[in-house]
């Protein structure tokens, strides 16, 4: 997984070299903390997983961004 994080993070870095990045290769890690991040009036936009050919293994229980969106609405409300 440090090969895919730093391959993407090589890519990130070469499109956006002048913004701040953080990449977290945990979607829900990564959502968690663009939540906590988030101020009024800002959007989080989730980018679709697509077919994944390999295993995933996320730190909360979801299996798919519909499944994240919905634990966090549980959890924060």
């Amino acid at each position: 997984m440090n090969q895919l994080k730093k391959e993407t993070t090589d890519i990130v870095d070469s499109l956006f070299s002048n913004e701040p990045i953080v990449i977290d290769m945990d979607r829900t890690m990564a959502f968690e903390k663009a939540l906590k991040d988030a101020q009024a009036g800002d959007f989080i936009v989730l980018m679709g997983m697509g077919h994944e050919n390999y295993p995933t293994v996320f730190h909360y229980p979801v299996t798919s961004d519909n499944e994240l969106v919905d634990y966090f609405n549980t959890k924060l409300t």
